[in-house]
């Protein structure tokens, strides 16, 4: 039973076929308009390590991707693992001509992962691009970073994240330097003039003084409110958690992070998001960020009589924005403005609600979104089903608190979402649900997430077929009162 066309969805990013991970060198290209996502890739679905590929799609709007030919292969220094993108549009690499346009030279920073007989397992790789990322040329002094059995500190770290930053040049200016954390075990940062070359700084500590840890690092600068004036450095920890801080760079050309704040989990409601990274180069300054959403259902879904073509998913693009209230920080996500507000929407349901009962109760199509708007007291339990052979339930408790049932049965919640409206005193809550083929999202407007796969239930077989599924806006009431304030609701297709 082929179910490839229910469980695939629109606008949530799936490779043709074959197994897909971490998002990799997320770059905006100016020269093009072209929002460039690599990814982890395996050309079947066996994971392979020592076979990754760097898989590419690009788009114009970070909704509608077009799947390109793999562009980054495993070699004799291993698999191509997660890295980064940069445009070295000055050329301090030398590895451009003088006619290659400045704005389309593109660098790949990447880790090498395999046994090597010279090399510990994982080191660093460079690669470059002239023709927009469509082929991509090694870098023929790889690796840029390595280490060898014995030597110390071991750089055996990997996952690198590249920016360019000024340093003061000890005459009263300043020149620019490239800057790279790598992590995997301790987050350590390098520094380099051209990109190939790179000098150890130093290992990269917590608040407390103990090292600072993660996969898939990433770091870069935001505003604090959207205030200009206050821009400090972040770094992500697979966006799973954070760390607000500063860069000192120093007259010498070294550089280190100085946590300013302790770490941060990031509320993303579900453990099957993973290896977030964001894009370099976005226009006006923008920290979108897409993660992996962990999927590895191809195989077991087969076993089950379902054929799907691939394992994988990447999210939605989510801008982020750095709050602080009372000393406390907060990254808040919200659907990329200006690209999922563009969407075609196709209205199927709106209205207003303040009974007990079952609002509506309808087909849904593959793509769909509802809309909710709640009183801030709404004394009642509002539920949102998906029934058919991918179920799922969305449950907003009186208190306030939302839980989420998918297809994997994985529990979700934001608690603290939706309490006080951070002092703002708005009057009405606003929760976002998306549902794009197996991914369902619900986002409060005060920028929590969370996230489920929606997949067929255990039970269902595979003679009884991919059932449609019927979506029912259900109120319960508690304690026999219902809202005095009306819930709002617009059920739309999404094109």
């Amino acid at each position: 039973m082929n179910a490839n066309g229910q469980l695939r969805p629109k606008f949530h990013f799936t490779p043709g076929s074959g197994w897909m991970n971490d998002p990799n060198g997320l770059i905006y290209e100016a020269a093009t308009g072209l929002y460039h996502l690599f990814f982890q890739y395996c050309l079947t679905l066996d994971e392979d390590q020592t076979q990754k590929w760097w898989g590419h799609a690009v788009s114009h709007d970070l909704m509608h991707w077009t799947e390109l030919p793999p562009a980054i292969a495993p070699d004799e220094l291993g698999g191509a693992w997660s890295g980064c993108c940069v445009c070295d549009a000055d050329n301090t690499s030398a590895l451009f001509n003088d006619t290659d346009d400045n704005a389309s030279r593109l660098v790949a920073l990447y880790t090498g992962a395999g046994p090597h007989s010279v090399y510990n397992y994982q080191k660093q790789l460079a690669a470059f691009s002239v023709d927009h990322g469509l082929t991509w040329k090694k870098y023929a002094g790889n690796p840029v970073i390595a280490s060898r059995p014995g030597d110390q500190p071991s750089f055996d770290n990997r996952d690198p994240s590249v920016f360019r930053l000024p340093f003061p040049d000890g005459c009263g200016g300043s020149r620019l330097r490239w800057v790279m954390m790598i992590a995997g075990m301790w987050a350590r940062l390098f520094v380099s003039d051209d990109l190939l070359h790179w000098e150890f700084c130093g290992d990269v500590f917590k608040k407390g003084g103990s090292h600072l840890e993660s996969e898939c690092p990433d770091i870069f600068p935001m505003q604090v409110n959207g205030d200009p004036e206050r821009t400090v450095w972040v770094y992500s920890g697979a966006g799973r958690f954070f760390v607000v801080g500063h860069l000192d760079a120093q007259a010498d050309g070294r550089v280190s992070f100085v946590a300013d704040s302790d770490q941060i989990e990031l509320n993303m409601g579900s453990d099957v998001m993973y290896a977030a990274q964001t894009y370099n180069d976005a226009p006006g300054g923008r920290r979108i960020f897409v993660y992996w959403m962990v999927d590895k259902s191809a195989r077991r879904l087969a076993e089950r009589g379902f054929c799907k073509e691939w394992d994988g998913f990447q999210s939605l693009p989510m801008e982020a924005s750095l709050i602080e209230r009372g000393g406390q920080y907060r990254l808040q996500m919200r659907p990329a403005a200006g690209f999922f507000s563009e969407l075609k929407r196709h209205t199927l349901a709106e209205g207003e609600a303040n009974t007990a009962g079952v609002v509506f109760s309808r087909p849904a199509p593959g793509s769909c979104e509802l809309k909710l708007e709640l009183p801030p007291e709404p004394h009642c339990t509002i539920s949102v089903e998906g029934r058919g052979a991918c179920a799922y339930r969305i449950e907003i408790r009186e208190d306030r608190a939302i839980g989420i049932d998918g297809g994997r049965a994985v529990p979700m919640a934001f608690e603290d979402e939706m309490d006080d409206r951070n002092g703002t005193g708005a009057e009405r809550l606003e929760l976002l649900i998306i549902r794009d083929g197996a991914c369902l999202d619900v986002f409060s407007d005060q920028g929590g997430h969370a996230h489920a796969l929606v997949l067929p239930k255990e039970g269902v077989a595979a003679q009884s077929g991919m059932t449609p599924e019927t979506l029912v806006l259900t109120v319960d009431t508690v304690g026999g009162s219902v809202p005095e304030t009306p819930i709002r609701y617009c059920l739309s297709e999404l094109e």
